[in-house]
């Protein structure tokens, strides 16, 4: 049996091959790595010199696709022939990067397209390619369309289109997943399936951080004497470093925002989002027999689409570290070193707190 998933982008697919990978029953293709690599290798770049050379474009154009088709088959039929005993999961394009009408074959049983909005797709390009790529677009060495939401949304719509001729089916990311999923060392949620979900509410002994990626099985935080601040990885998971130079010693110095602890993973999982609370209200409503319902408010028109992205939920517990005492009983400030006990990939945030039953109150002008 196999699998193709079309229209990862980067942020989704790193933390996919994670939890793919840690399966020994999975063979997972990365097929746009495989792309790379014929475009990179020596054999494609002495097209490319030909094509700026050549009088007749058209023939040399149809040399370099030939190429592409003809080593992109090669590739996917020898992982298929050599894996016979495994679940094979394609992610990535079986089409050319820049020509979506040449295409490799490729019989998977089971052929999905990613639906999500081409919007929400282009911010979270963006969102990684700043926070990996930020030294390379400083010096002028990363191509600034794949930084540009416009440019983005057009290829992603292209990608939609060609690949919905080729009968490929939308779906959610959590659909796709529970559809192969087995044990592995990062659990994903059944959104099919109520019984296996995480609670809403924690258990009383357990604590919950929330990441937007997979960062291992421990948050180390460090404390930072001459800034009289925190610094912590936990931070650099959820892409709120900020930087500031130091002038006597001439270096970069971290300078972490307070890390929280959650007593319900749904608030944790939401703090894995950037400035979350720039963009929605959340809390408690309490009904006249005393029973307490979670909700979300958007403080602006559309602050919801901020919650169509992935995340993590990392089950920790208060004997493990020393929390801050507060009066606070669903939230506390994180002083020390934290021990991973269980983590949970998300594949949305939007449909966890829907099935979830939390409340969405939208905003009206």
């Amino acid at each position: 049996m196999s699998y193709h998933i079309v229209g990862l982008n980067s942020l989704i697919k790193n933390n996919l091959i994670r939890i793919i990978n840690s399966n020994k029953d999975y063979y997972l293709v990365d097929l746009d790595k495989l792309s790379y690599q014929i475009r990179t290798s020596y054999e494609n770049i002495k097209l490319l010199r030909k094509l700026k050379r050549a009088s007749d474009k058209k023939l040399v154009q149809k040399e370099l696709n030939d190429y592409w088709k003809i080593s992109m088959q090669k590739e996917v039929d020898k992982v298929i022939e050599n894996k016979k005993d495994k679940l094979l999961i394609f992610i990535g394009l079986i089409s050319k990067y820049d020509d979506h009408k040449i295409k490799i074959k490729l019989n998977a049983k089971n052929k999905f397209l990613l639906d999500v909005k081409p919007e929400i797709s282009a911010s979270q390009t963006i969102e990684y390619n700043l926070g990996n790529y930020a030294n390379y677009i400083i010096k002028g060495k990363f191509p600034l369309q794949f930084i540009d939401k416009n440019y983005l949304v057009k290829e992603r719509n292209k990608i939609n289109q060609a690949y919905l001729k080729m009968e490929y089916i939308k779906k959610r990311l959590d659909t796709i997943l529970n559809k192969f999923k087995k044990n592995s060392n990062t659990k994903i949620f059944s959104f099919g399936n109520k019984k296996k979900h995480n609670k809403l509410f924690g258990n009383q002994n357990d604590w919950y951080l929330g990441s937007s990626k997979d960062y291992g099985i421990k948050f180390k935080i460090i404390q930072n004497k001459e800034l009289d601040s925190m610094t912590s990885f936990a931070q650099i998971i959820n892409q709120r470093k900020l930087t500031n130079r130091n002038k006597k010693n001439k270096k970069f110095v971290d300078m972490a925002l307070d890390i929280y602890a959650y007593k319900d993973p749904w608030l944790a999982l939401l703090s894995s989002i950037e400035n979350i609370n720039d963009y929605v209200i959340k809390g408690f409503l309490t009904k006249k027999d005393s029973k307490k319902i979670p909700f979300i408010e958007e403080k602006h028109k559309d602050s919801f689409k901020e919650l169509n992205r992935s995340g993590f939920i990392n089950k920790i517990s208060d004997i493990d570290f020393s929390l801050e005492k507060s009066n606070l009983k669903h939230k506390r400030k994180v002083n020390n070193d934290v021990q991973i006990k269980e983590k949970f990939f998300i594949p949305s945030i939007e449909n966890y707190l829907i099935d979830h039953g939390v409340k969405f109150i939208y905003y009206e002008d």
